[in-house]
C-alpha cells in the first residue's frame, strides 16, 4: 500500500511545494484546510480548530501527518491579541489532531510539525548562520534516518554548537 500523507497548511508556501514533491515521489496526499478548495487538485477535508471541528475522514489510511497550519506571522501587526492567535493556532491545532488520532487509535509512522522557517537571535555573523544551517540539516538527517547512528549525529551537533 502507498504511503498516505495528510498535510495541514497544504496551500501555503511550504505545504504547496511539499505536496508537489510527495506526489512526484508517488505518495498519496490529502489536505486538511479551513476552506474546501485545492490549489493542487488534491482531496481536501475541512476543519475549524477554534470550534474543535474536524472532518475525521481525513485520517483514513493516513501514515504520516505534516502539520504546517497556523496563523500567518506577517499578515498583521503583532498586537497582544495577534500573538495569542498565532500561538493558539499552533497549539490548539496540534492538540485537536492529537485528540482525534488517539480517539481512533491511529498508528502513524510520523507526525511532523513546523511553524516557522526563520531563525532569530543576537548573533548574526555569517559563521554563526552557516553553522546554524548545518545544525538544522543534521537534525533533519536524524529525523529522516529515524535516529539511527545517534552517536555520530551527536558528535556532529557538539561540533556545531562550538561557535569558535
Amino acid at each position: 500500500m502507498k504511503n498516505k500523507v495528510l498535510i495541514t497548511g497544504g496551500s501555503g508556501l511550504i505545504g504547496s511545494r511539499l505536496t508537489q514533491k510527495l506526489i512526484a515521489h508517488n505518495y498519496d496526499v490529502v489536505h486538511l484546510t479551513r476552506s474546501k478548495n485545492s490549489k493542487h487538485d488534491i482531496k481536501t477535508y475541512e476543519w475549524n480548530w477554534g470550534k474543535k471541528e474536524i472532518d475525521e475522514n481525513c485520517l483514513e489510511n493516513i501514515n504520516v501527518i505534516v502539520h504546517l497550519a497556523g496563523a500567518g506571522i506577517a499578515e498583521k501587526p503583532w498586537t497582544q491579541k495577534r500573538k495569542e492567535t498565532i500561538v493558539k493556532s499552533r497549539v490548539l491545532t496540534t492538540r485537536l489532531l492529537h485528540e482525534v488520532i488517539n480517539k481512533h487509535k491511529i498508528k502513524l509512522n510520523s507526525f511532523i510539525s513546523a511553524s516557522g522557517i526563520g531563525v532569530y537571535g543576537a548573533i548574526t555573523n555569517e559563521k554563526f548562520t552557516v553553522k546554524l544551517m548545518n545544525l538544522i540539516m543534521i537534525l533533519l538527517a536524524i529525523v529522516v534516518n529515524n535516529g539511527k547512528e545517534q552517536q555520530t549525529y551527536f558528535k556532529m551537533i557538539l561540533m556545531y554548537i562550538n561557535l569558535d
